[in-house]
């Protein structure tokens, strides 16, 4: 999946794998059952998955952000100039976060930086989370 800049990518998979780069405004990623392995440049984006892993790399940072396995694992590699907050919450498995200098913890929130640029939303009911 290549994709042009586009305004707006909605897309919905019922079983299958999404991989590749997305570039968009805005875009939105709901897979039932499958893997998304991507790379993504969005100001605002959001991505499902209900039975599967899910792979994100943030070329840049979006403004707004919501991640969400319901069974599966997750693994995210945020820009180098990240700054932003996450929200990361885990049911039953185990978040791993990668400590970086300007990083302060605060229960379930990690700050990067100033923290006013970014906040993306990490939820997993089932599996592990792994950020980068």
């Amino acid at each position: 999946l290549n994709l042009p800049k586009l305004n707006t990518v909605k897309m919905k998979v019922s079983a299958g794998d999404v991989k590749g780069k997305l570039v968009a405004k805005e875009s939105e990623i709901l897979i039932k059952m499958g893997d998304g392995d991507l790379y993504i440049e969005s100001e605002k984006f959001r991505a499902e998955v209900n039975m599967g892993d899910l792979d994100i790399v943030f070329a840049k940072a979006p403004s707004q952000g919501e991640l969400i396995c319901n069974t599966g694992d997750m693994s995210i590699v945020l820009p180098d100039d990240f700054d932003g907050k996450l929200v990361v919450k885990v049911t039953m498995g185990e978040a791993s976060v990668e400590r970086r200098p300007d990083m302060i913890v605060k229960g379930d929130t990690y700050i990067y930086g100033n923290g006013e640029k970014s906040e993306i939303i990490i939820r997993c009911s089932m599996g592990n989370i792994n950020i980068k």
